[in-house]
């Protein structure tokens, strides 16, 4: 009897034994699996809040672009409306004037933001689809819309207006000389030009509010 009580205390201690090693184990593993999570999630916040300095950093260059941009824009379309009412009222147009209205400024995005967005893992890391769509928005219309009203002023400078103010360049008076015909020809491919530039400053508008959205969408996330 005392033999059989011995066992079933022996076995007893042996079962206790067990049960707490099994439970030492059991937390081991749950508190390896939590660190690993933990330290999961905050290399996904690191990548997280890096893609979105650097989404941030090439939008405000590309802001601050449009905005000077659009300042030298508008004042080159009214370059423009000026030399066509000076060509509608006969009046003499000097050289120089018309050499200024060759100087092209215009935009050249910044493609670093926008090959983020192509980048395969960004959706799992931004979880914010508005956030993606607008600054995806902005270089899409960029490469659809701008790039091409661009190019057209471009060509349209060089091909229909510079040969034409070349041609009819006066060596004396320093003046660009037209007659009539040519006077009218002029003022309607200024017409083109000015309706060409101010779907180019539209366009800017729209990029430059759009990147104001995702400027905001950024700082919200960033704060987050």
């Amino acid at each position: 009897m005392k033999k059989i009580k011995f066992l079933l205390s022996a076995m007893n201690k042996t079962w206790s034994a067990h049960l707490f090693n099994f439970i030492v184990v059991l937390f081991s593993v749950i508190l390896a699996f939590w660190l690993n999570n933990r330290a999961v999630e905050k290399s996904l916040t690191e990548k997280k809040q890096n893609l979105l300095t650097i989404l941030k950093e090439s939008l405000e260059s590309d802001k601050a672009s449009l905005d000077e941009l659009i300042t030298f824009n508008l004042s080159r379309a009214d370059s423009l409306a000026l030399l066509r009412d000076k060509l509608g009222s006969n009046e003499d147009i000097e050289a120089e004037q018309c050499l200024q209205l060759s100087t092209y400024n215009f935009f050249a995005v910044d493609k670093s933001a926008f090959e983020l967005i192509k980048y395969s893992d960004i959706v799992s890391i931004i979880k914010n689809s508005n956030l993606l769509f607008t600054v995806s928005s902005v270089y899409y219309t960029y490469d659809e819309d701008i790039e091409t009203l661009q190019e057209e002023y471009t060509l349209a400078f060089q091909r229909v207006i510079e040969p034409v103010l070349i041609k009819n360049f006066n060596m004396v008076n320093q003046e660009i000389d037209f007659d009539t015909r040519e006077r009218i020809q002029f003022i309607n491919r200024i017409y083109v030009l000015e309706d060409n530039l101010q779907n180019i400053i539209f366009g800017y508008k729209q990029g430059r509010d759009k990147i104001d959205i995702a400027l905001k969408e950024i700082a919200i996330e960033l704060n987050e």
